[in-house]
């Protein structure tokens, strides 16, 4: 069944410098949708200023307990 969105992005086949075909999203048209949520880093210096004077500090090794996480 034939999309109905508004939105897509075309596949291009485009031809390397030695000969080899890719295949490619052409997503400039979807992007330029697309809100920008990104928060910057946080100053070290700022986070250290904040946990200088705490008498417990913890982490949480999201990484390396993903599954375990409810």
């Amino acid at each position: 069944m034939p999309s109905k969105s508004p939105m897509s992005s075309p596949i291009l086949c485009v031809i390397k410098n030695i000969k080899e075909v890719r295949l490619v999203c052409d997503f400039r048209y979807v992007n330029s949708f697309t809100v920008y949520d990104a928060f910057p880093m946080p100053n070290i210096d700022e986070v250290i200023d904040k946990i200088g004077h705490s008498n417990l500090i913890t982490t949480w090794d999201a990484r390396g307990a993903y599954w375990q996480l409810p």
